[in-house]
């Protein structure tokens, strides 16, 4: 038996909730039909109880509205048919009632099935990242962590070594691989300056192309897997939305679940594609010198501004909201 519950409060004065008798006829003069505890919308079903309480001022009356069902699939459209018919409700202000959903099983499971292979995804990226980081750079890889992923660490007297890894966020593990930089330091102008009035030699374009920066999965995985690090940012960064989600026990809709699912289903081959191909990188004396990030600083490249999209969390927010208007 999987359930579904709502809450909703209204003023006392409103005529067509002011009762329980009277809530159930409002619902069943709706598109909705009410047949003792059973409230049907087209061809779906549900058991549906409710429940008042009025408020201790005596001024309100909340109600809570479950809904049973002993199906696998969520009666999606019924429960959207419902939730619209109660916001069209208008309190003594003329403004919509606000329906909070409490508790759906249906979003449980899927959460819970998400969560399973998002774990499995995190887990993946970090075998990739040590594995990378420790056969090309040594036992002390960590040492070339920009200092800007250094920072995203809260606990500032933590100490770097070779479990770094897990004490970074999902979306903090990707800057190893996605954030651009260049081969080498130093002021760029100077250098432009310095070539502007004359004909460039091939080993000057050479040395100029040491500025462009450029991402480790750019380097050294695009030629082996079949997915770009604009992609496999993008990808992960959504997937980084609905891990938010999961952790904020915010109801994910069918619909999001199929292609966050998926998704997962995507990175993951992605990953284990890399992982399996980690042998035939290919990697200079060099680059092993630069490989994390080294010269950041040099190029004044912002993780922040080449991690995460213009105001991330307030669009992840916004967008989570979206999908929960009706």
């Amino acid at each position: 038996m999987k359930e579904i519950e709502y809450i909703f409060s209204v003023s006392s004065k409103c005529f067509v909730c002011k009762s329980k008798a009277k809530l159930r006829s409002f619902l069943d003069a709706s598109d909705l039909s009410l047949v003792k505890d059973t409230l049907s919308y087209e061809n779906e079903q549900s058991k549906i109880k409710i429940s008042e309480k009025k408020t201790k001022d005596s001024e309100g009356v909340v109600y809570t509205i479950t809904f049973s069902s002993d199906s696998d699939n969520e009666p999606t459209k019924l429960l959207k048919t419902f939730r619209q018919v109660i916001c069209n409700i208008k309190d003594e202000n003329q403004k919509n009632i606000a329906i909070l959903e409490l508790r759906n099983d249906f979003a449980k499971e899927r959460s819970e099935k998400l969560y399973s292979n998002i774990y499995t995804l995190e887990n993946s990226i970090r075998k990739l990242i040590s594995k990378f980081m420790l056969e090309t750079l040594g036992m002390k890889w960590y040492e070339a962590t920009p200092q800007d992923v250094r920072k995203t660490v809260k606990d500032s007297e933590y100490k770097w070594n070779n479990d770094c890894l897990y004490h970074l966020d999902f979306i903090q593990l990707s800057y190893f691989l996605t954030i651009p930089y260049a081969d080498k330091g130093g002021n760029i102008i100077d250098v432009l300056k310095n070539c502007i009035d004359k004909e460039i030699t091939e080993e000057e374009k050479k040395e100029l192309r040491l500025f462009i920066p450029k991402n480790n999965w750019d380097r050294y995985f695009n030629a082996l897997v079949d997915c770009d690090s604009e992609k496999f940012k993008s990808n992960w960064t959504k997937l980084y939305e609905y891990r938010c989600d999961i952790a904020h026990n915010r109801i994910i809709p069918q619909n999001e679940y199929d292609k966050c699912f998926e998704k997962c289903k995507e990175m993951q081959k992605i990953l284990d594609a890399a992982i399996a191909k980690l042998d035939k990188v290919d990697i200079t004396e060099q680059e092993k010198k630069n490989a994390v990030g080294g010269t950041l600083d040099g190029v004044n490249i912002s993780l922040k501004s080449s991690i995460f999209p213009e105001n991330l969390l307030n669009t992840i927010s916004k967008n989570k909201t979206d999908n929960l208007n009706l």
